[in-house]
């Protein structure tokens, strides 16, 4: 079973590590992935 749940970009804690963000960073050529990854907040 598979879920997909829609939430608005506004919704998210930490925007910068939104799917959107994420996808748009690695289109650019940038690193997808962020050295400061909040952990455990």
């Amino acid at each position: 079973m598979i879920n997909t749940f829609m939430v608005p970009r506004e919704n998210f804690r930490h925007r910068k590590f939104s799917p959107w963000e994420v996808l748009s960073r690695y289109a650019a050529g940038k690193s997808a992935l962020l050295p400061d990854i909040p952990l455990g907040t």
